[in-house]
């Protein structure tokens, strides 16, 4: 109760002096016309006074409450009181029902007088009912096309999110959209008549209709939308919507760069299909008349994971040191939340060391899994050493198995099919070996994954993976605040150029889609090569530490410089390789790199840009690393000396 009085304190003061300036103005108006019986205003102000106990319930009918209760206490008391003959009190509430139809007994004056005139509290009780009765009617009309005067409301202001596709992940991301005051176009083929009263009641505008069909997409105005978010379960229907959506634009002549269509895409086959796409139109001199972004819910979760346990977490000293030992990640379940676990980790785990990291994956259908990873990454033995070794977790022992190895681990990931596999064997293997981090995927929020985020966490390296309710947001989701730091990234690095005489460099909005993600990869990496120097970032006006000045940042720098461009370098190769890129040979072409073949003549080892003709890499390499001071000072954070603990666990978003 007292929750609920602090969360409408506002309101319920708000009320009260509305209350106050009325009982003025209505006593003025008995003292200077009418005498009014002492009881009935005494029932007004005790009604008035615990009134609030309704807002404390509810906010949407608090008003209707209050006409009617109004009209029905003042109606009641007139009736039976002031009525020239006598009335039961039957007769009184069935007069004062009628005021609810716009309809009042003259039962106060003598008939024939000619005079109609009704005494103060009739006439509160008639206009109440009546207020009551109209406001209700059209409530009712308006809720009846509530929907469709929304949905014309959007199609004349624009700025909408318009999604196509309904399930748990998309509903969760609507929700969130709603919550900052969005508005949201959903458009289904079927939907249940429970998942409609849910989408109504938040003010979700559903838009039914057939996919690809180009009638709901001028319904939604797809034109005047900020955001078209294709979020169905396969990646083959958002792709064919992509193509539908395109086709779309093009017959209409609508071309808006303005507009961003995010993809919702699992699958790495499913991204390349883009890259081709794009690649034939622009083969033709086409272009989709939209930006596109392509996002993946598991991606997101694992990036969110590493920000806040970075990989380098309690092996500082480790990764720091050019002969020590590469970090060795165990992979238990290689569905896409393991696969995007990997993935990620070898984009990430650059440091001083020349080891490559060590990736053992466990699986019941290896072969499947493995076949699957190779074709999308054929060239990842290149830049990381990768196990895969059959495991059914139902007939052997995973503890057994860790203390069999020769090798120890330096993280587990434990992404079974089934959350309470999954933190059994956490909280076995973390009683077995407490200085190994261990993650644990789990589907849902729920109790234990809360207390692993909490209690468990802080008395053991024993941590929650995370949920999709963490990433299906706007920040996170739809990587606006990511994209903007991203672009400011590539407007200085665009700027540098232009001082030095290189006009070339395309903006942000030109860059391809493979280029973005570059960026998003480097700026991924940003943090890490500040804990190589034993540094870090924290937030200005937020602590009392000793700030770095750049002069002190570069001469911290100086000395390790060409040992951060040769970490920067492998984290570019390593990200293009994976893409499915491969070395430009100068003599092949005059150009440093053929984007239609997926070439680059910089894609070779740190020590072969020596040559002539690439020296101009290391210099972008190194101009990298000193720019990292103006980026992280723009984005409001104060670089300073770096504390390393055994359980530091604060969280830097790139995009705050």
């Amino acid at each position: 109760m007292v929750h609920r009085f602090l969360k409408n304190k506002k309101i319920i003061v708000q009320y009260y002096v509305a209350s106050f300036i009325v009982a003025l103005f209505v006593g003025w108006w008995i003292y200077n016309n009418e005498a009014v019986d002492t009881t009935i205003l005494i029932i007004l102000v005790v009604f008035q006074v615990f009134f609030p106990v309704v807002l404390l319930f509810t906010r949407r009918y608090a008003v209707h409450i209050f006409l009617f209760t109004l009209a029905l206490i003042t109606g009641v008391y007139s009736f039976y009181h002031y009525s020239i003959q006598d009335h039961s009190l039957l007769n009184a509430l069935y007069f004062t029902l009628q005021l609810f139809l716009l309809t009042t007994e003259d039962v106060f004056n003598p008939v024939g007088s000619g005079v109609i005139r009704f005494p103060l509290i009739v006439e509160i009780a008639r206009w109440s009912a009546a207020l009551y009765t109209i406001s209700t009617v059209f409530i009712a009309m308006y809720r009846m096309l509530e929907m469709s005067i929304i949905l014309l409301f959007y199609q004349l202001v624009g700025k909408h999110y318009v999604i196509i596709g309904f399930n748990e992940n998309s509903k969760m991301l609507m929700k969130d959209l709603k919550e900052k005051k969005k508005r949201v176009i959903l458009i289904v083929d079927n939907i249940s008549i429970e998942d409609e009263e849910y989408l109504e009641n938040m003010k979700i505008v559903l838009v039914k209709g057939s996919k690809g069909d180009n009638r709901v997409y001028q319904k939604c105005a797809i034109e005047k939308a900020v955001y078209v978010i294709l979020f169905q379960t396969k990646d083959t229907e958002n792709l064919d919507e992509l193509i539908a959506l395109k086709e779309y634009c093009r017959t209409h002549f609508i071309s808006n760069s303005n507009l961003t269509v995010l993809v919702h895409l699992i699958n790495f086959e499913s991204n390349r299909l883009i890259d081709r796409i794009e690649a034939e139109m622009s083969w033709k001199g086409e272009h989709f008349p939209f930006s596109i972004q392509s996002v993946n819910v598991y991606y997101l979760l694992v990036a969110k994971l590493f920000d806040h346990y970075p990989m380098y977490l309690h092996y500082e000293s480790q990764v720091r040191d050019k002969e020590g030992k590469a970090l060795h990640l165990l992979i238990v379940g290689f569905g896409h939340m393991g696969h995007s676990i990997a993935l990620q980790a070898i984009k990430r785990a650059h440091f001083f060391t020349n080891k490559k990291i060590r990736i053992t994956i466990l699986d019941k259908c290896i072969e499947r899994v493995k076949r699957s990873w190779y074709r999308n990454y054929p060239k990842s033995d290149q830049v990381a050493e990768l196990e895969f070794l059959e495991f059914d977790i139902n007939s052997q022992s995973l503890v057994q198995f860790v203390e069999d190895r020769y090798e120890p681990f330096t993280h587990i990931y434990l992404c079974l099919h089934d959350d309470y596999l999954d933190v059994m064997e956490g909280i076995e293997l973390s009683k077995r070996y407490p200085h190994i981090p261990v993650f644990m995927n789990f589907n849902k929020h729920g109790i234990i994954e809360k207390w692993i985020q909490g209690e468990a966490s802080d008395s053991h390296l024993l941590y929650s993976t995370g949920t999709f309710a963490e990433v299906l947001n706007e920040a996170y989701f739809i990587h606006e605040k990511l994209t903007i730091t991203a672009k400011l990234e590539h407007n200085l690095y665009k700027n540098n150029l232009l001082k030095a005489g290189n006009e070339h460099v395309p903006t942000w909005e030109n860059l391809s889609q493979i280029h973005r993600q570059s960026n998003y990869n480097k700026l991924d990496h940003a943090r890490t090569k500040l804990m190589l120097l034993s540094l870090d970032v924290v937030p200005k006006k937020e602590h009392d530490k000793t700030v770095l000045s750049k002069q002190e940042y570069n001469a911290i720098v100086q000395p390790e410089i060409e040992q951060l461009a040769k970490t920067e370098h492998n984290r570019w190769y390593t990200f293009y390789l994976l893409m499915g890129w491969d070395m430009l040979e100068c003599s092949d072409s005059t150009s440093i790199k053929d984007e239609s073949r997926k070439l680059h003549s910089a894609l070779v080892p740190y020590e072969r840009l020596n040559e002539p003709e690439l020296a101009y890499v290391k210099q972008y390499h190194r101009d990298v690393v000193y720019e990292l001071f103006d980026v992280w000072n723009v984005l409001g954070y104060d670089i300073v000396k770096r504390e390393d603990t055994g359980n530091m666990r604060r969280e830097v978003k790139m995009y705050n």
